[in-house]
């Protein structure tokens, strides 16, 4: 989507448009360490069919020619394939994605352009005939084993050759690569589902030995079907996380039997940067999300027992969302504390010049009662304070009766304060601050709303609600706000769009926008790295430290 983060992606081998099986995925900065996962040999299985050939030597190709195969034994067979066990030579087809000069060998084949190509030395570990009761002549398939660099297009064109006639493949599946088989692959039809492919990223982590872990990022095996993007049988590594989980143990419950509030125990299955997957019992494993960990995160790992609740139930996409005993409740009396402060500070207004933090204080603690804080200037304009009273009652009473000052000169009428309390004052200044234009039926960019609107002042947030037809700005300060609400319009690329008075609603709108641009965005962090919880440190850096000392960056909400 628009303003969307970009996550680095790269694979461990391409494979043959007619081919599928075993495909690994580095994903983040586990790209940087993929070959480390790829070492050892590939597990390959083949068809193919004789007496033809093709320009790809595959059955997607034109076929450039044919020749008798009649006189091809199964005897006759076994010993030309038996002649290519070992290390011999290969020469790279020109439909590869070898490159000459920097240029893909396929595009220049396309061309109609043939090149010189190096032979380079592959070993064939295993080569063997298999279901010949099936294949037979002139079908025929083989299940090899080979190093890196291989092509099982141009072993079977060889195989064809060396039998006195010729052959081309029709079916291609990687059975292995490195340590990684059809059994350990997620099926590709779970590629766009995210919870699918971390679930199966811890899973093969805590499968496999001697699998390195990336820093960051990480890596997944997927089970690809001819290069666009199907689902290929044998991916049992993806249904154990992408799917019903295959047990020996009790029969897995359906989620439709959970219920919201249930307490229940189970068993942590892996942990990655941003939670935690938790069989409950269930079909599928539940994700107990950092977020729902409490301010003091426990140390998890696999096969760690864990008490929890559950707090959501998705049973159209098969999702558990659980929290810790306590740490909903302890998010709670988080929010009732803050909103305590907040309803105990009063925003003083309209207040006269030369009046310092102490003579307020002082002024309040003599007319309503004791004052814990009192801030001024920063982002706060000049005749305005906050303070924090001790007690609702002293915060009601100033409310009631606001206090006076004495002028700025000499003999001057005393001034008279404007009181407001917190949330009112910040909702109030929220308004102020925000543009509401009506933009529908219009398509836009945003950078050229946020250009049109910089002539007044800094433009802090840009946000479409295109379910209403509306944009929504907000400056950075009240005199640019006030400068463009004096205009009737604003024109944007050559469109005159209508300026529109700020209501609450609006407010609420841009409000709940904001709200889901900055999941979005600490998703996006976490999933790159930011501050993970297996330390027992917490979710991350100050800002959160802050969030956590309940409230004592009261101003932060602004």
């Amino acid at each position: 989507g628009k303003g969307g983060a970009m996550i680095k992606v790269g694979h461990g081998g391409t494979l043959d448009p007619i081919a599928q099986g075993v495909l690994v995925i580095g994903i983040g900065s586990g790209c940087r360490v993929l070959q480390s996962f790829l070492e050892g040999n590939k597990t390959y299985r083949a068809d193919a069919l004789m007496g033809s050939s093709t320009d790809t030597m595959d059955s997607e190709g034109k076929e450039m020619e044919t020749k008798p195969f009649e006189h091809v034994t199964d005897e006759s067979f076994e010993e030309a394939i038996a002649s290519f066990r070992g290390e011999t030579e290969q020469t790279p087809p020109m439909y590869s994605a070898c490159k000459k000069d920097g240029t893909p060998m396929y595009k220049l084949a396309r061309q109609g352009k043939t090149v010189q190509r190096e032979a380079r030395k592959v070993t064939l570990y295993e080569l063997k005939r298999i279901d010949a009761e099936k294949k037979k002549l002139p079908q025929f398939r083989i299940e090899l084993e080979c190093s890196k660099g291989l092509y099982v297009r141009v072993l079977v064109n060889d195989i064809g050759i060396k039998c006195g006639t010729l052959a081309h493949m029709t079916e291609l599946t990687r059975a292995k690569q490195g340590k990684f088989g059809l059994e350990h692959c997620l099926p590709a039809e779970h590629i766009t589902d995210a919870t699918a492919i971390a679930r199966h990223i811890v899973w093969t982590r805590n499968t496999l030995e001697g699998i390195p872990v990336p820093s960051t990022g990480a890596l997944c095996n997927l089970n690809v079907q001819g290069g666009e993007g199907g689902a290929a049988a044998g991916g049992g590594g993806g249904n154990a996380h992408g799917g019903d989980k295959e047990t020996n143990g009790p029969p897995k419950k359906p989620i439709s039997e959970y219920k919201v509030g249930d307490e229940v125990e189970g068993t942590v299955q892996g942990v990655t940067r941003f939670g935690a997957f938790v069989d409950v019992g269930a079909e599928r494993d539940a994700l107990l999300h950092e977020s729902q960990m409490g301010s003091r995160p426990p140390r998890l790992e696999a096969g760690t027992k864990v008490k929890v609740v559950i707090i959501s139930i998705d049973e159209r996409h098969g999702k558990i969302g659980l929290t810790l005993p306590g740490a909903r409740k302890e998010q709670q009396e988080k929010e009732e504390e803050e909103k305590a402060v907040k309803e105990r500070t009063i925003c003083f207004s309209k207040l006269p010049s030369g009046l310092d933090d102490e003579k307020i204080k002082a002024k309040m603690e003599e007319l309503f009662g004791s004052v814990e804080t009192v801030q001024r200037g920063g982002r706060l304009p000049q005749d305005v304070a906050y303070v924090r009273f001790t007690s609702k009652e002293a915060a009601d009473k100033s409310l009631a009766s606001p206090p006076s000052f004495p002028g700025d000169d000499d003999g001057k009428a005393p001034v008279l304060a404007e009181c407001k309390r917190l949330p009112e004052q910040l909702r109030s200044r929220a308004m102020q601050l925000l543009l509401v234009l009506d933009i529908s039926g219009k398509d836009l960019d945003r950078n050229a709303i946020r250009n049109a609107c910089e002539k007044f002042g800094s433009v802090k947030f840009v946000e479409f609600d295109g379910r209403n037809g509306k944009t929504y700005i907000n400056f950075v300060r009240g005199s640019g706000a006030r400068a463009a609400k004096e205009q009737k319009h604003l024109s944007v690329d050559g469109e005159e769009l209508p300026i529109i008075a700020t209501t609450e609603d609006h407010l609420t709108s841009f409000e709940n926008l904001r709200r889901s641009a900055m999941q979005r965005s600490s998703s996006r962090k976490r999933r790159g790295g930011g501050g993970g919880f297996r330390g027992g440190r917490g979710r991350g850096g100050g800002r959160h430290k802050r969030r956590r000392e309940g409230g004592k960056n009261w101003n932060s909400s602004r």
